[in-house]
Formats: C-alpha cells, sequence, structure tokens
C-alpha cells in the first residue's frame, strides 16, 4: 500500500455528514469533553470546602448535576430532551415518534429550558470551544486576498473592498482624461467645475456592479462562556431544536418508514422498477502520484454516478439487485445528468431482455 493512504478516522468520516449531524454531534462530543474536566473541577472544590451544611447543599446540587448529564447518552437523546415524550406507533413496528407540535416548536406543554439545563451550566463562566460552519467570501479576481472583504449593512452584502477601490481609480482617470480632451477643445477660459461634477466625484461606487464573490461554507472554531452558549434562545437550544427536527425527518424518509413503504409499492407491481442514484465527490486524476486529496475540486473532474436499481425480469420469479457506474467528463449533476443515466440503464435491460421497454 502507498505510504501516502492511511485508514480513514472518524473525524476524516464527519466530511461525508449532513450539516446538522456534523455540526452538532461535534458539537454535543466537545460538551462530554467540557463536562468532564467541569465535574473533577466540582469534585475538587467539594473535597476543598469545609464541613458543614454548604458542603451538604453543594453535594446535593452536584449530586442532582451529574444525574442530569447521565440522560444525554448521545447526540440524538439530547436534542429529543426539548420536546415530550414519543408516542408509539404500532403501524411503524412500536417505533418511537414525538409528537409534530413539539418537532415544529409550537407545543406548549414541552419541558422548560431550566428542565434542560442544569443551572451549573447556564451559570457557568467557564470558556467552551466547539466548530460550527461560517459562511467565507471570496473575490473571483484571483490577485485579491480574503483580507479586502468587507460587508455593506445598507445593502446587508459582501464585497471586495479592493475591487471597489480600483473601480474607483478607474472612473477618476477616465474623468481626468475626458477633462483633458475638454480642455484642450475649449477656449482660453479656464474650466470651472461645477456642483453636479463635485457630486458626481464624491458618489460612491455601487457594489452590485463589483466583480462577484464566490461564497463557501467553512468550519470554524469558536469560544464563548458556557452560560452565553447555554442562554435559552441561544445558540445550543436553537441547534437542538434543528437537530429534533432533523431525527423526525430522517426516520421519516428512513428505511423505517417512508423507504419501506416505497418498496413494498415495488413489489406490488412486477412492472415497478427501484431506482436509487447519487453521485460521488468530483475526483481528478493527478499523474504525479500526489495524495489523493490532491486531485478534489479542479477545473478537469470525473464525475461519477452510482445508480441501485430493484426490479424483477420478465418471466422470473424472484427481484434482482444491480448497480450501475455512470461516469462522465462532464460537469453538470442536475435533473438532466439523471434523466440520462437512468434511459441508459433501461437500454441495457432492455437489450440483455430481462425488462423490455414496451412492458415499462
Amino acid at each position: 500500500m502507498p505510504n501516502h493512504i492511511k485508514r480513514a478516522t472518524e473525524r476524516t468520516k464527519s466530511m461525508c455528514g449532513c450539516k446538522t449531524c456534523t455540526v452538532f454531534i461535534d458539537m454535543f462530543q466537545n460538551l462530554l469533553l467540557w463536562r468532564t474536566k467541569f465535574v473533577k473541577s466540582l469534585e475538587l472544590k467539594l473535597s476543598a470546602m469545609p464541613d458543614g451544611r454548604d458542603k451538604v447543599d453543594f453535594e446535593t446540587k452536584f449530586d442532582e448535576y451529574k444525574a442530569h448529564i447521565a440522560k444525554d447518552g448521545s447526540a440524538w437523546s439530547a436534542a429529543q430532551r426539548i420536546a415530550c415524550d414519543r408516542l408509539v406507533v404500532e403501524e411503524m413496528d412500536n417505533d418511537k415518534f414525538p409528537h409534530f407540535s413539539c418537532v415544529l416548536n409550537q407545543c406548549s406543554k414541552c419541558p422548560d429550558w431550566s428542565d434542560v439545563i442544569h443551572e451549573f451550566e447556564r451559570n457557568s463562566d467557564l470558556p467552551f470551544r466547539f466548530s460550527i460552519f461560517s459562511k467565507h467570501a471570496r473575490c473571483l479576481v484571483k490577485e485579491h486576498s480574503d483580507r479586502f472583504i468587507d460587508f455593506d449593512e445598507t445593502r446587508k452584502q459582501h464585497f471586495c473592498l479592493k475591487c471597489k477601490i480600483e473601480r474607483k481609480d478607474e472612473w477618476r482617470k477616465e474623468k481626468e482624461k475626458k477633462k483633458k480632451a475638454d480642455e484642450k477643445n475649449a477656449s482660453s477660459k479656464k474650466r470651472k467645475t461645477t456642483e453636479a461634477e463635485e457630486e458626481e466625484e464624491n458618489e460612491d461606487i455601487d457594489i452590485s456592479t463589483l466583480p462577484k464573490l464566490k461564497y463557501k461554507e467553512v468550519r470554524t472554531k469558536k469560544t464563548m462562556p458556557m452560560k452565553e452558549f447555554m442562554e435559552e434562545k441561544g445558540l445550543y437550544e436553537q441547534w437542538m431544536h434543528e437537530m429534533h427536527y432533523h431525527i423526525t425527518h430522517v426516520k421519516m424518509l428512513g428505511a423505517r418508514v417512508c423507504a419501506r413503504r416505497v418498496e413494498e409499492e415495488v413489489k406490488s407491481n412486477r412492472f415497478y422498477i427501484l431506482f436509487k442514484r447519487d453521485h460521488t465527490e468530483r475526483y481528478t486524476g493527478r499523474p504525479n502520484e500526489e495524495t489523493q486529496s490532491e486531485g478534489m475540486g479542479h477545473v478537469e473532474d470525473v464525475s461519477i454516478e452510482g445508480a441501485w436499481l430493484l426490479y424483477k425480469p420478465d418471466g422470473d420469479t424472484h427481484y434482482r439487485e444491480v448497480m450501475y457506474f455512470h461516469i462522465s467528463d462532464e460537469k453538470a449533476q442536475n435533473g438532466a445528468t439523471v434523466k440520462a443515466n437512468l434511459w441508459h440503464s433501461l437500454q441495457d435491460l432492455d437489450e440483455r431482455g430481462e425488462i423490455p421497454m414496451d412492458k415499462l
């Protein structure tokens, strides 16, 4: 095996997840590490306290805190604490689903925030570090650095400050050139600057005419006090509600509900075909034997679409699974590409005599 290839770790695999799962699970894992250190600091504080009523009261609250955080066994269970108890649905193999009013954050019976987060964390000034995706703007002019990106409060839009300065300089040069030409063609009388020209000189450049910016969401590390992170309507509560909604969405569209119903519908008619597809990450073959990550994100690339088909061949009693890989150097990954690849798969099944096109 080449020396530049190594085994993928859990952190490497996190790039394959969705934004909600990646951010909240990483945030929750950092919270578990913070709680471990926080519990140790509370134990040291408790051991240093003199015997008395204050120590007994603090020890009681400390035991309540440890029992409270022990309920958060995973990121999913932590996100579900903000809602009411889930319902058991017999039609879904006795699986548990939340109330939709809780999912939409419209339930008046959901637990209060003080019941979800312990007061130790709501009043702690200790720093908490986590990662989150934030929008990063970059000018399409290659010579311009990212540090020239500015934000217009009036238009609520990012723009490149260097592009704006260069556009202003170009406008002034054109103005001076025109002024010299007018003075050369005019009479000997000296031309005076009018008020309209002064207003035009002070007029700001319209940022909508500047070169466009390229936006990309990058993973950014942030630090804030725990009490700000855990405050009501704060960042953690917002991500808990988003994760709770996402969990329900995943379960409804997952293998237990939607996918199972679709497969049952496909098997109810022998001429139905179940078609699942997905595109891989773009990869550029590089001849200089660089690491695989160096081949990502370049202009010349290869697009691969994997297509999984479940169907019953003509004259057969059992279903068959087939996997197709469509490789192309086209950049487009849209509905037209999927339609062309699907048509190619159906033509292949027709040529092999497994599913005639006239029976579809």
